[in-house]
């Protein structure tokens, strides 16, 4: 799956998105969708931001969607991720959430909304979330 993210190809673009929806396994589906990410298509947002509808044990599916929303390098990406980092969500994907708050605010021209959803964390009663904020 990754050698398929690395050719620009349309091909690859519709197999990839092919195995996102149909595939059963969570882990051939998280590889799909992080190539699909790392392959920067202009609609590639909208089958990763699907996918992150499916359950998945340790929430491989999630974590892979909210990777390659960063990888995708849209702005329009970033409200997404930040909802991902309330408490409401499974701590694997919060997690992953801040984490990717910090690498998509990097490239950002405006750093203001992602620092102030991080500086937010610092204040959260969860040890491992400040922490998780404060690396990001």
């Amino acid at each position: 799956m990754q050698a398929l993210g690395k050719i620009d190809e349309e091909q690859a673009h519709d197999a990839l998105i092919q195995v996102i929806s149909d595939e059963m396994s969570p882990y051939v589906i998280a590889s799909a969708i992080g190539a699909l990410g790392k392959m920067k298509c202009e609609d590639a947002r909208k089958p990763i931001k699907k996918a992150m509808s499916r359950d998945s044990n340790q929430e491989v599916i999630r974590n892979a969607a909210l990777n390659a929303l960063v990888d995708l390098e849209e702005e329009d990406s970033l409200k997404t991720i930040t909802a991902y980092c309330s408490p409401d969500k499974p701590r694997a994907c919060r997690r992953t959430a801040i984490s990717a708050v910090g690498r998509l605010c990097r490239w950002m021209d405006d750093k203001d909304d992602p620092r102030e959803t991080l500086v937010k964390l610092l204040d959260d009663p969860v040890a491992w979330v400040r922490v998780a904020a404060m690396r990001a």
